[in-house]
C-alpha cells in the first residue's frame, strides 16, 4: 500500500463542456459544472491511500475541448496557507500538485523536509530555480509540451515527460526512454496529468521504472475511458 500525501493548493473547477472549441469564436456549451480539482483529481486506484495537505485555494476555469481530447484552463488565487510540515509522516511518499503554484513560504518549507518527495510543474518558468529541491526528489513530472524547459536542466532524478501520445524519461538532459500512446478523442480530459501521476508513482513502487514507463499511458488511458464513462 502507498500511503500518497499531496500537498497544493485546494482547486475549485467550474468545467465548461464543448464539443469543438474554437477561440475567438461562440462556443455552444453542451454542459457545466463545478468540482473540486488540483489533488482531488487524484483517481481511486488500488494500493493508494491519500493523505490532502492543502496550502491555499485557487478558482479555475476549465474549457474541455471534447473531439480534440484536450483542455484550457485559466485560475485565480484566491488565498495562501502555511504548510506544517510537523503533520506529515516523512515515511511516507509526498507528492507536491504542482511545485510552480505554491506560496514562497511553502517552496521554502519543503526544500527541509527530508522524506521521499515527488513534484510535478504546471507553468512555462524556468526551472533551474527548483533544482535544490529537485535534487532530493525520487520522481519528476512534467508536460511534453514544455520539453524545451529541461533540455539544459542536468539532474540525476527521472524526469517524466507525458502528453496524448506518451511519455518520455529525461534523465541528466538525456531522452533515456519513450514509450509511445494512441491518442484517443472524444474524451474530457481534465485532470488527466494528475491522473497519470498517480498510476505512475503506483506503478514505480510497485515495480520499478521501467515497469512505470511501459504502463502507465495505457493505464491513465483506461481511467480516463472509465471515468468519461461514469460522467
Amino acid at each position: 500500500m502507498v500511503e500518497l500525501t499531496l500537498i497544493g493548493r485546494e482547486y475549485e473547477d467550474i468545467i465548461i463542456d464543448c464539443e469543438d472549441f474554437v477561440v475567438g469564436e461562440t462556443n455552444n456549451i453542451i454542459r457545466k459544472n463545478t468540482k473540486r480539482g488540483g489533488m482531488f483529481n487524484m483517481p481511486v486506484i488500488d494500493n493508494i491511500d491519500y493523505k490532502y495537505h492543502p496550502c491555499g485555494f485557487k478558482q479555475a476555469l476549465v474549457i474541455n475541448n471534447i473531439n480534440k481530447s484536450d483542455r484550457t484552463s485559466f485560475t485565480q488565487t484566491i488565498y495562501d496557507e502555511d504548510l506544517d510540515l510537523t503533520k506529515i509522516d516523512s515515511r511516507q511518499w509526498c507528492h507536491v500538485m504542482y511545485i510552480d503554484d505554491i506560496s514562497h513560504e511553502v517552496l521554502n518549507q519543503l526544500n527541509k523536509y527530508n522524506g521521499i518527495l515527488s513534484i510535478d510543474f504546471c507553468k512555462t518558468d524556468s526551472r533551474t530555480a527548483y533544482t535544490p529541491l529537485m535534487s532530493n526528489c525520487q520522481l519528476i513530472f512534467d508536460s511534453r509540451e514544455r520539453s524545451s524547459l529541461w533540455q539544459e536542466v542536468k539532474i540525476t532524478v527521472p524526469v517524466i515527460l507525458h502528453d496524448p501520445y506518451g511519455c518520455d524519461c529525461y534523465y541528466n538532459g538525456t531522452i533515456m526512454n519513450t514509450q509511445q500512446n494512441k491518442r484517443i478523442n472524444d474524451l474530457r480530459v481534465n485532470g488527466a496529468g494528475d491522473i497519470f501521476a498517480a498510476i505512475f508513482i503506483n506503478q514505480f513502487y510497485k515495480s520499478g521504472l521501467e515497469r512505470a514507463m511501459l504502463n502507465s499511458c495505457e493505464m491513465t488511458t483506461l481511467k480516463l475511458l472509465e471515468l468519461n464513462e461514469v460522467q
